[in-house]
């Protein structure tokens, strides 16, 4: 099985981002490269069977 993810940034302080039901990563791209730009590596994961 694949799982599709993408990482933004490079840190220490890592935030993981799952969408909610009907979503996919695609939802969260913009919030997770303004996280990162904070200095968070964001990284944001598509739930089995979406995306």
């Amino acid at each position: 099985m694949i799982i599709n993810s993408r990482v933004f940034g490079k840190s220490e302080n890592k935030l993981i981002i799952l969408h909610g039901f009907l979503g996919s990563l695609d939802n969260w791209i913009t919030i997770a490269k303004k996280i990162s730009d904070l200095g968070f590596e964001v990284h944001i994961v598509d739930q089995r069977n979406h995306g």
